[in-house]
């Protein structure tokens, strides 16, 4: 079990845990809420130091409609180290018609 471990570890090092999201800022006079949130952390689970990492987060409506995606931008990553994120997105009619989201990590060696 040791070894599968650290073979998916040098095969996927960086992992993308504890994912949530909710509906935030509700408008003063119509209380319809107007943004939409995405949080989540960034482990790195490699023995090396990774450059460049970055999370892509997308948010999709139904039929897999692609409402929004932004980038944050994570930086360098030691060894075993977690990074938490957080994204705001408001490019949608209304908050209700978001269906689901996505969050991908891209790293460099």
């Amino acid at each position: 079990p040791a070894e599968i471990q650290r073979r998916q570890a040098e095969a996927q090092p960086l992992v993308v845990i504890n994912t949530a999201s909710f509906q935030s800022g509700r408008d003063l006079l119509t209380r319809e809420t107007r943004f939409y949130a995405v949080t989540g952390q960034v482990v790195n689970r490699d023995d090396s130091v990774l450059y460049g990492v970055q999370v892509t987060v997308t948010i999709y409506g139904f039929g897999n409609v692609v409402y929004d995606t932004t980038t944050v931008n994570i930086g360098r990553m030691n060894p075993s180290e977690i990074r938490a994120f957080s994204v705001r997105f408001s490019n949608f009619e209304n908050v209700e018609n978001v269906n689901r989201y996505e969050c991908v990590a891209t790293f460099q060696r």
